[in-house]
């Protein structure tokens, strides 16, 4: 940053918006127009089908007997053996919804320790997707996701994960086929609005339509297009306390709201352990205010000394008013430190601080700052101390002194 070489610095404030790093652009989450990890090719899914394996216990029969039952079917577990050789056969299978519910079903129901990270669920859908076209895979998922949420399933999410990557990379022409078939279906029920406010997370007002009626225990919405104030009460309400979980949300926000969402990373930092280092990365004016209200914390007085590098009046105009009345003397004489390290902000701070305030403050400079006398009222010891001479003294003098006589010892 350029100041001025001569006279008092300039108040500057930072600004800039948020400095990014490449790692967190690549936890954006999945949305339309703004980040679409490339779907799988058919060849490639199709060559690496998904693990299967039988659960040790009756679950997989358990979960299918509630599926079945919510969609209203007479459903059999085909164990692993015989999901095989349907996924096997897989690309034959023509475009019946009945027949890839059951399939949805089936894959859903086997879940072990075994397949957990291999989705079989979800490669159902992304091949549906392949072979039968968006439109096709969203009524049948999401009438599947309706059958789901009725078996008490809300777990099986990965189909919409799937039906949500298809939607971020489909061509324009297949994005509003599925458009015009969601609009419609949002209509039939609250089952299918939030589903698709989910997964058309660009459109965020399909998000802010529901929260504005409904609540979103499932947190479905957290990584959707959100205006910053809305998102803002949407964390107030649901992750007071967590965050992981609502990371990718917070870096869509950075990414569409940018200075606006200052407020989203304070919170996050006072109440889910965000850290300080990501919140010094937002450049902007409200930052110093906001570290200074914890300057009692030394890692903030640590970041405080790093902006006032840049920003050095901003930095100590703000903390000397926050600290009018010198409520702390610890606080004040490390301000009075950070002060003489920036000589030439002194005058432009002194410029913008109110009379009482300035007045104050040049005191605490005249009682803290550590005064020289000069070298004419110095001791001859410390004017020309004898251990930086240039001649060194002569040789030490020897002396002829006895030895004590001493017993002689075996």
């Amino acid at each position: 940053m350029q100041h001025q070489e001569t006279g008092a610095l300039p108040l500057e404030w930072p600004s800039g918006g948020f400095q990014w790093k490449p790692a967190w652009r690549r936890e954006l989450p999945c949305v339309r127009g703004i980040h679409a990890p490339p779907l799988e090719p058919l060849q490639a899914l199709l060559a690496n089908p998904a693990l299967l394996a039988d659960p040790k216990n009756n679950q997989a029969e358990y979960d299918l007997a509630k599926l079945a039952k919510a969609a209203g079917r007479v459903w059999t577990s085909w164990r692993a053996a015989t999901l095989r050789e349907r996924m096997a056969g897989i690309s034959q299978l023509p475009a019946d919804p009945d027949v890839w519910r059951e399939l949805m079903a089936q894959a859903a129901s086997v879940t072990t320790p075994v397949n957990v990270n291999h989705r079989p669920l979800d490669w159902v859908v992304s091949v549906c997707v392949s072979l039968h076209g968006l439109t096709f895979a969203l009524k049948t998922g999401l009438d599947f996701w309706d059958v789901a949420l009725k078996a008490d399933k809300p777990s099986f999410v990965l189909l919409l994960r799937s039906l949500r990557q298809a939607i971020a990379n489909a061509p324009e022409p297949a994005y509003q086929a599925a458009l015009a078939v969601a609009e419609e279906l949002r209509k039939q029920s609250e089952t299918f609005e939030l589903a698709c406010a989910h997964l058309f997370a660009h459109l965020g007002e399909w998000a802010q339509a529901w929260l504005a009626r409904h609540d979103d225990h499932r947190h479905m919405l957290r990584d959707c297009a959100l205006p910053a104030a809305d998102f803002l009460h949407y964390i107030q309400k649901y992750f007071k306390g967590s965050l992981e979980p609502i990371l990718p949300g917070l870096y869509l926000q950075l990414h569409l709201n940018a200075e606006t969402c200052f407020d989203n990373l304070a919170f996050l930092y006072r109440n889910t352990g965000l850290s300080l280092a990501v919140l010094t990365r937002m450049r902007v004016p409200q930052l110093i205010p906001a570290l200074v209200a914890d300057m009692e914390d030394k890692k903030v007085r640590e970041a405080l000394e790093k902006l006032a590098s840049d920003y050095p009046v901003a930095v100590l105009k703000t903390l000397i008013e926050h600290n009018p009345a010198g409520r702390s003397r610890a606080i004040e004489a490390w301000t009075v430190r950070l002060a003489l390290n920036h000589p030439g902000a002194l005058a432009g701070v002194l410029a913008h601080l109110e009379a009482p305030v300035r007045t104050r403050f040049e005191a605490a400079l005249q009682v803290l700052s550590p005064l020289e006398a000069p070298a004419s009222e110095l001791p001859a010891l410390l004017r020309e101390p004898p251990w930086l001479g240039a001649e060194r003294p002569g040789e030490l003098p020897a002396f002829d002194i006895e030895a004590l006589p001493t017993e002689e010892n075996i």
